[in-house]
């Protein structure tokens, strides 16, 4: 489940006030508080700009080509990397 920035530091606020935080639809509780300590931390290292979502490195449609071209043998070799 992903949240947005705007309710992640709202939950920030609360915990760090000690308020009480209602559990999303969805979220288990214990799973989700420890998701709120894990924003907490977050939040002290680096701000607002550690809370951001992510850009996905590759789009997705980038992706699709790249397993059509392997699974149509478009490519002879593929290196893996571990």
């Amino acid at each position: 489940m992903r949240f947005t920035k705007e309710f992640k530091l709202e939950c920030i606020r609360k915990y760090k006030a000690g308020e009480c935080i209602d559990d999303p639809r969805g979220c288990k509780h214990k799973t989700f508080r420890n998701k709120i300590v894990e924003w907490v931390r977050i939040y002290d290292a680096m701000g607002e700009v550690g809370l951001k979502h992510k850009k996905p490195k590759r789009p997705w449609q980038d992706k699709l080509d790249m397993i059509e071209r392997v699974l149509g043998g478009g490519i002879r070799q593929i290196r893996c990397y571990f």
